[in-house]
């Protein structure tokens, strides 16, 4: 079952952005789907979304492995999206037979 992670990724400085977006979407046919990458303002340079076979820390592993220029990387793990569906579809139907 594939699971989705976000990542927040602060970049060296110097780095070109362009050839960093690169990279990424390189690396994507090896690792997994990247669903997004955006780039943000603030601590970090961009966000990135992947769904992939493998764990959200065998896809960070590879993201420092295989691309250069990343100062900081933040995880963050998505709860299954699956649960929260199931638990919406469950108060819908007993709100519609109140």
């Amino acid at each position: 079952m594939a699971g989705r992670a976000y990542f927040l990724i602060k970049l060296e400085e110097g780095i070109d952005q362009e050839e960093f977006v690169e990279k990424v979407l390189k690396l994507e046919d090896e690792q997994g789907e990247v669903e997004s990458l955006d780039p943000v303002m603030g601590e970090h340079d961009f966000v990135l979304s992947m769904e992939a076979e493998v764990g959200p820390e065998k896809l960070e592993d590879s993201l420092k492995e295989n691309i250069t220029g990343i100062k900081d990387i933040k995880t963050l793990k998505v709860i299954g999206l699956e649960r929260k569906v199931k638990a919406t579809e469950e108060k819908l139907k007993k709100m519609m037979t109140e």
